[in-house]
């Protein structure tokens, strides 16, 4: 089974608090498009999110809902060095 992959770029994407940024994505065979959202003028990356966007030739889970549901989807809120695993910046 071969696994067809499209990509691209959406230039208005919301990240889970709302900012604005542009979605670098790929769409796979289930309908699924996942968006990796950066800030366009300072390149930091606000967060992803997976969207369904229809058009599955399988039968995926995600066949019942609608176009453009968000389906999962994480922001990046904070971004630090630390001296051991698990400690926060």
């Amino acid at each position: 089974m071969t696994t067809l992959i499209r990509g691209g770029l959406v230039e208005k994407v919301r990240d889970l608090l709302g900012r604005e940024g542009v979605g670098i994505y790929t769409d796979d065979d289930e309908g699924i498009r996942q968006e990796v959202i950066i800030d366009p003028n300072t390149y930091v990356l606000l967060g992803a999110r997976r969207v369904y966007v229809g058009g599955s030739k399988s039968q995926s889970p995600y066949g019942k809902l609608p176009q453009g549901e968000v389906v999962f989807s994480v922001a990046q809120v904070a971004v630090g060095i630390v001296d051991h695993a698990g400690d926060v910046p």
